[in-house]
């Protein structure tokens, strides 16, 4: 049987996933069983106690769960496919629909509905949330009351979340609000995040699909001409990504500047060779 890419096909050498059948040679199958991400924030592993993330999940995140053992649980995640090993202790039961997104970078979760109360939680943009709309201290009334989304879980200023059916409206407008956010590997929220993570936020703000790794983004869309770049065509080396905000300026999340940074193109040509990384390998323009 042919090779699979463990990181988007739910397969190791003892399990698989009941629909790779056929597909994936396994001593046995294991159905699906759907959780939900009930931390803000879950760290995924490509094994458990590895030491560094291969994703993040964020809270409201749908999984299917193969296996679970010493505390972690063999996943894949619903919206990008990705596989991986996250602690149980952050999953619970799918809860109702999501009604609405963080649309900042991260948003205080708070137990009440009051300005003054002590966050519970930070939830990293594109956390999903189920809930109402209400006014602080009750009762609808003057233009000075407080709006809040009340969710199942605590309450969340209204003006930083939005409505799921209306995404942003320019995906690279929310890459640049990101800039100085930290540099982390395997991170995906703005809280700390690496080059691919930055492109996948940013288009799931739009509600536009984006895989989790930069070798797979290099497969979207179709390619640029290097001499006409646009807002928006990505830029690729061996293991980065960067998107283009104009046609000569690059913004990336890198370990050079342990930030997400704008840079002119021509400049990051020149350091990116010069450190070792070699040429860009590839431009891509999307299809929205």
């Amino acid at each position: 049987m042919r090779a699979l890419d463990p990181r988007l096909h739910a397969v190791r050498a003892d399990l698989a996933a009941e629909r790779l059948r056929g597909v994936a040679d396994a001593p046995r199958y294991a159905a699906p069983v759907r959780r939900a991400v009930r931390a803000p924030r879950l760290p995924m592993f490509a094994r458990p106690g590895a030491a560094g993330m291969t994703h993040e999940l964020i809270r409201g995140a749908e999984v299917d769960v193969y296996d679970e053992a010493d505390g972690f649980a063999w996943l894949q995640a619903v919206e990008d496919g990705y596989v991986g090993y996250a602690p149980g202790e952050g999953l619970g039961a799918p809860g109702p629909e999501a009604s609405h997104r963080v649309c900042v970078a991260a948003a205080p979760l708070h137990a009440t509905p009051e300005l003054k109360t002590a966050p519970l939680a930070l939830l990293p943009m594109n956390a999903r949330l189920a809930g109402e709309i209400v006014t602080e201290g009750g009762a609808a009334g003057g233009a000075d009351r407080r709006r809040w989304l009340r969710t199942e879980a605590g309450c969340v200023p209204a003006p930083l979340v939005a409505p799921l059916d209306a995404p942003a409206p320019d995906w690279v407008a929310v890459a640049e609000r990101l800039i100085g956010a930290p540099y982390v590997w395997g991170g995906a929220t703005p809280l700390g995040l690496d080059c691919s993570a930055l492109v996948q936020i940013a288009r799931r703000a739009a509600g536009l699909p984006a895989p989790r790794d930069s070798d797979m983004q290099a497969e979207e869309g179709s390619p640029a001409d290097p001499a006409d770049l646009r807002r928006g065509d990505l830029a690729f080396w061996r293991g980065h990504v960067g998107v283009m905000t104009d046609a000569a300026t690059l913004l990336h999340c890198n370990a050079h500047h342990m930030a997400v940074a704008a840079e002119p193109l021509a400049r990051a040509f020149a350091r990116i060779e010069a450190g070792g990384g070699g040429p860009p390998t590839a431009f891509r323009r999307l299809g929205d």
